[in-house]
């Protein structure tokens, strides 16, 4: 595990006109368990930056080109966040799902994907968003015989245990959806002198790292090769389509990509005026499909496989799943 001052310097380098609150801010979110407060992680920063004073300037670590971030005109410090794709590279084969909805699952959908995932041998998990409900914290009107967080909680590790069973050596990777994003959003509303609390966030209240899990969020892209994958929810409106989720995400994106979201097993291919193909899917859920908000849908459940080549170019298997069965 590396330092704090490795991990500043790390992001100093690569990001070096960026301002140092900006960059503790990325800093602090991204290092929970080894920065307790955002005024150390920024203090990382204008340490390797040599910026702390006269005093302190041998503790820097970066050439003069890098320690300062480009101001000619003294403008006062922004609070611009720093926002770049989560980039997936390298050949293998990534297995992605969402819409789980703990403790919401469907059972008999998500064995069938998970046996069915397991005998493709991927190198790669992404749980593409929505893993928890977190029912007790929406902001709608809620069941109160519904379960409550610490119920939620104990599943989704229950899961987490099934998953590294089945998948002990895979890289595991989990975005953050709109549902998991109630959390913060309960945090930020109700109790906002609680958010510097690290142990409240959703990463070690979780205990990802105990399961080698990796957290995606602030609504960050990922890229594997040339594919634009997304929860769904990234966008301010829905790209739900007037005939399907996928041709929804094709009028927004505008290129190759893969979304969970709408619970929808769908694929929309078009060709450009250059004759290059541009092709989107929506996948299907895992979850309960008549819940009591929105008992009348067209979800289905489904999960994917996308199989990517060193230099970038994927293909997608985009399964649906009925009664039990992947088809």
């Amino acid at each position: 595990m590396k330092n704090i001052r490795a991990l500043a310097e790390e992001l100093v380098r690569k990001f070096p006109d960026s301002p140092s609150l900006t960059l503790a801010k990325r800093l602090f979110a991204d290092n929970p368990e080894q920065i307790s407060t955002l005024e150390s992680a920024r203090t990382a920063i204008r340490t390797v930056r040599g910026a702390t004073g006269k005093k302190a300037r041998h503790l820097a670590t970066l050439p003069r080109d890098h320690q300062k971030p480009f101001n000619p005109l003294r403008l006062p410090d922004s609070d611009e966040t720093v926002w770049e794709p989560f980039i997936i590279s390298g050949e293998q084969k990534i297995g992605i799902f969402g819409d789980v909805h703990i403790p919401y699952h469907n059972i008999p959908s998500l064995t069938a994907y998970l046996q069915w995932l397991k005998k493709q041998n991927p190198d790669t998990l992404l749980i593409n968003g929505d893993l928890c409900d977190f029912h007790g914290l929406s902001r709608f009107v809620k069941n109160p015989k519904a379960r409550n967080l610490a119920g939620e909680r104990d599943a989704t590790l229950q899961f987490f245990e099934v998953l590294r069973r089945m998948f002990p050596k895979a890289r595991i990777i989990l975005k953050l959806g709109n549902h998991d994003e109630r959390l913060e959003i309960f945090l930020n509303l109700k109790a906002p002198e609680l958010l510097d609390i690290a142990e409240l966030g959703f990463e070690n209240l979780f205990k990802l790292s105990n399961y080698g899990i990796e957290l995606v969020g602030q609504k960050r892209i990922i890229r594997a090769g040339g594919l634009s994958i997304l929860h769904g929810h990234e966008y301010p409106t829905p790209v739900i389509g007037p005939v399907n989720a996928a041709r929804g995400l094709f009028l927004r994106a505008k290129d190759s990509a893969l979304v969970n979201h709408h619970h929808q097993v769908s694929e929309h291919t078009e060709s450009t005026i250059k004759g290059e193909m541009i092709t989107c899917w929506s996948l299907g859920c895992l979850c309960e499909l008549h819940p009591a908000y929105a008992p009348i849908n067209k979800w289905s459940h489904g999960g994917a496989l996308v199989e990517l080549d060193s230099e970038g170019n994927y293909e997608v298997t985009n399964k649906r799943i009925l009664h039990g069965k992947v088809l």
